[in-house]
């Protein structure tokens, strides 16, 4: 499946609004490690590898169609599929600690909720960062743009801004690594 996201920083008033049209899913503590190899491989080819709540996931940005305003990536959560991505025999707990090296580490307090089809996650990081986003899945590339357009007018609908605003992943680093966010994301 490829999952289409789009991130919002709507005020209470427009938030508020969405929730009340909205069905309460969960909330959860989550705590993601990404990690990468020493030379920053698979965030210069726009792979995120972590574990959240111990479990591996990989996401692959899709490179094809779409606007720029959202994006979309397909997930790998199998051991193997993900093994097979590394081409590694290894256990993969095995080949995280010897190949790689960790990348980021935050707990995000996320609150859920569902819309018909889409999925709203509120996320407050423990870095400081917040943000709403708006995900739907698809089953193929060709119906990325689609999904995105969808977002960004079920947003409208709300008011909300549609503006560029950073990823959890960005925020990170400026705020808790600048030393990496002027490596990798300033691009002058």
């Amino acid at each position: 499946m490829i999952e289409v996201e789009k991130n919002f920083q709507p005020t209470e008033d427009q938030l508020a609004k969405m929730l009340a049209d909205s069905e309460f899913v969960s909330n959860k503590i989550l705590h993601d490690i990404y990690y990468d190899f020493e030379d920053a491989r698979l965030f210069r080819g726009y792979v995120k590898f972590r574990s959240r709540n111990g479990v591996y996931e990989l996401k692959i940005k899709n490179q094809e169609g779409g606007n720029i305003e959202a994006k979309s990536e397909t997930e790998i959560e199998d051991v193997e599929e993900i093994k097979k991505y590394f081409n590694t025999k290894k256990d993969l707990k095995e080949f995280v600690e010897t190949e790689m090296v960790l990348w980021s580490n935050y707990e995000n307090d996320r609150t859920e909720y569902h819309n018909g089809d889409f999925v709203i996650d509120i996320d407050k990081l423990s870095y400081g960062y917040g943000m709403v986003e708006i995900e739907l899945m698809v089953d193929s590339i060709d119906k990325v743009a689609d999904a995105e357009d969808k977002i960004i007018n079920f947003a409208k609908k709300y008011d909300f801004e549609i503006k560029d605003v950073p990823s959890k992943g960005i925020s990170y680093f400026k705020m808790v690594k600048p030393e990496l966010y002027k490596k990798y994301y300033l691009k002058e």
